[in-house]
């Protein structure tokens, strides 16, 4: 029977906060860049006023969307930090187990 190779939970846990990191960083990205879209001038004709208002509407829709994949992204993290301790824990224990047994 081959040995089941994973990484340790640490390693897991440390990518794991890589990718909220990144997620963290793209979402800092998003929200400067959808910050430039408003004009530098007040709006004076009706063109104008539409323009600010579709460029609100997409600031907006953006934040949203980056405010819910930080949230994906801390839940992911929470989630693979608890399955991966889970499992390091059952590991050990198991090992012990076997330990145990092994000299019958």
């Amino acid at each position: 029977m081959e040995n089941l190779d994973i990484d340790a939970p640490h390693e897991v846990v440390a990518r794991a906060g890589h990718f909220t990191a990144t997620a963290s960083d793209l979402g800092t990205q998003v929200v400067q860049a959808t910050s430039g879209l408003q004009p530098h001038h007040r709006p004076e004709s009706s063109l104008d006023h539409a323009l600010v208002a579709k460029t609100r509407w997409i600031e907006t829709t953006f934040d949203n969307a980056v405010t819910a994949s930080a949230r994906r992204a801390d839940a992911t993290l929470r989630h693979t930090t608890h399955v991966a301790q889970a499992l390091g824990h059952g590991d050990v224990s198991g090992g012990t187990e076997i330990d145990r047994y092994r000299s019958i």
